[in-house]
């Protein structure tokens, strides 16, 4: 028996949220948005979900070269990336969004991390042109 949460849409494609069992006879929660009080922006939560990771050929060069260089850095430095985000204040997920090129970072994080990472901004960004270059 599969238990969770979903989000789905049925067929005059109204937004459904599903809660608990998938099978019929275990009672399973299934409600329109418009049963249930959701967040203002749940359209964008929903796109988001059904559009799936942005693919690597739409990730802007700078910022894959940018997560790419961290990636080097922090490995080399023997980091995880639950580590790096620890140093830098920031959480987890974001670490691994910015190596994969999927955040486009504020100068004061990118200190941060830079500082985090034993090194100064313009040495990651030095880090970053190797990477762009490679």
């Amino acid at each position: 028996m599969t238990q969770g949460f979903g989000l789905s849409s049925d067929q005059a494609n109204e937004p459904r949220v599903r809660l608990g069992s998938e099978q019929p006879d275990q009672g399973i929660l299934d409600l329109t948005i418009d049963e249930v009080r959701l967040p203002e922006h749940i359209d964008q939560v929903i796109r988001h979900l059904r559009r799936g990771p942005v693919p690597q050929s739409d990730r802007p060069e700078l910022l894959v070269a940018f997560g790419l260089a961290v990636r080097r850095l922090r490995t080399a430095r023997g980091l995880s990336q639950e580590q790096l985000a620890e140093d830098v204040g920031i959480h987890r997920t974001y670490i691994g969004d910015v190596e994969r090129g999927l955040r486009n970072l504020g100068l004061l994080n990118v200190d941060r991390i830079a500082a985090a990472l034993g090194t100064d901004l313009a040495g990651l960004m030095t880090e970053v042109e190797a990477e762009r270059r490679h």
